[in-house]
């Protein structure tokens, strides 16, 4: 006995329904037999499993269905023998193959996400900036656990490397549901700092506003030391030349002027107005003398002299020469060391990194102008040694800070532009690096990382 929608789902008339093999005409050849056993299974009561399961039909015109069957065992009375089987079922097959679809599509995301995930950085945001989900290669290079980092914004990783225009560009971008490129300049948890070129993607709601942020990243760091190396090369090139120039043409000869204009000087009556005249001469002498040394020193640096240095004695060091110069009298300098239980020694250059936190120190210092605090620091971070120079004067204008380790590059009218570039190269020689950071509470610091081993 076939229900009207029996009929219907296999395509047979009434008639056509009457006397037909269910096995032969309405079941697959490929499961005939499997449905014949849980048959006579259920008719022996024996297969009380299978009074549940699926199964597919094939009507008349050779298409199958698959259906949820509910099977129940007919009796002659409650204790007597099985007189048949009543099976109702449920065309299940278009909820079926939409499983089946969401199925694949779900592991196709899957796997699309797993080959992100070994390539690209990841991360997600809400809509005010709250970091929501992170993968490992985020956890990797920031050095944070996604602990740490999910509920944050992203000001966890700001370097103070790209100014205020340029992250309000970023942000008005993507608020406007447009997609956002560029290079960013990252720190990491233990204060180095890495290059990732970014691209945000936006996730538009129906109200056609974004409710979240996606941001696949791609680490550059190698890249941008390469290019940078290659223009430092560039121009090292060039100033080489220019140093030889220098060096048998202009400084041999200016040292001789300034040998006679000192034995000149010293015939002359204190007082004289002539006397003070070359006086004025001699300090334009030793001014260019200094430039020459400058260019002479970053075309061609000394070999390093390496030994193991206390670095505390270091900086006290610098302080003391600072101390002595009568231009800063009203300025504050201190000394901060935070060795891990020992004095902190690290094998460096004396000489050449004395050189480089002078030169830190005295521009911190002129940066006061009416008093003010250096503070010389060190510290100890993972593998590596932070030697910092801050104060708490005007700090660095945003649009200068990608600059200001630049050869050539000043906002005085007096030096070379030479002096931050040679801290960069002091580092760099020494298998470290110099870097900028400029506080939202104000003032600069200035840290060269170098190796706490060689």
């Amino acid at each position: 006995l076939l229900n009207r929608k029996a009929k219907d789902v296999l395509g047979i008339s009434d008639d056509d329904g009457v006397g037909i093999n269910w096995f032969d005409a309405c079941i697959p050849s490929y499961t005939r037999a499997q449905i014949s056993g849980v048959f006579r299974s259920l008719l022996t009561d024996r297969g009380s499993e299978y009074t549940t399961l699926q199964s597919p039909i094939i009507g008349s015109d050779g298409s199958e269905r698959l259906i949820a069957w509910s099977n129940v065992v007919l009796r002659a009375d409650e204790q007597g023998d099985v007189i048949g089987l009543l099976s109702s079922g449920t065309d299940i097959t278009d909820v079926f193959h939409t499983t089946a679809a969401l199925e694949t599509s779900q592991q196709q995301l899957d796997e699309m996400k797993y080959a992100l995930d070994q390539a690209s950085i990841v991360a997600i945001t809400d809509v005010k900036g709250r970091i929501t989900y992170v993968n490992d290669k985020f956890c990797e290079i920031s050095r944070y656990t996604a602990e740490e980092l999910l509920g944050q914004d992203h000001r966890i990783l700001n370097s103070g490397h790209h100014g205020k225009a340029f992250m309000k560009n970023l942000w008005t971008t993507i608020a406007r549901g447009k997609v956002w490129r560029g290079e960013i300049l990252n720190r990491r948890k233990d204060g180095g700092h890495y290059w990732v070129d970014t691209t945000i993607v936006p996730f538009v709601g129906q109200t056609g506003r974004p409710y979240q942020y996606v941001s696949i990243r791609t680490d550059i760091t190698n890249r941008k030391r390469t290019e940078k190396a290659l223009r430092e090369s560039t121009a090292l090139a060039r100033l080489g030349e220019m140093a030889s120039v220098v060096a048998h043409e202009v400084k041999n000869p200016l040292a001789g002027i300034g040998g006679a204009l000192q034995v000149i000087v010293r015939r002359m009556e204190e007082g004289s107005a002539e006397r003070m005249v070359i006086g004025d001469i001699l300090k334009r002498i030793e001014l260019l003398n200094d430039t020459m040394e400058d260019l002479l020193d970053y075309a061609r640096p000394r070999n390093l002299r390496v030994s193991e240095v206390n670095v505390e004695d270091l900086l006290h060091s610098v302080q003391r020469q600072v101390e002595a110069d009568p231009r800063f009298g009203d300025v504050t300098l201190e000394v901060a060391c935070e060795p891990d239980g020992h004095p902190l020694r690290v094998p460096l250059d004396e000489r050449h990194m004395a050189a480089a936190l002078l030169n830190l120190a005295i521009n911190a210092a002129q940066s006061m102008r009416s008093g003010g605090k250096v503070r010389l620091s060190g510290r100890v971070r993972g593998d590596m040694c932070e030697l910092m120079v801050s104060d708490n004067g005007p700090g660095i204008p945003e649009e200068l800070r990608a600059k200001i380790f630049e050869p050539f590059f000043t906002t005085r009218h007096q030096g070379t532009g030479l002096g931050l570039a040679i801290v960069q190269q002091t580092a760099v020689r020494h298998g470290g690096e110099a870097r900028l950071h400029c506080p939202d509470a104000g003032g600069t610091e200035v840290v060269i990382a170098i190796p706490r081993a060689r």
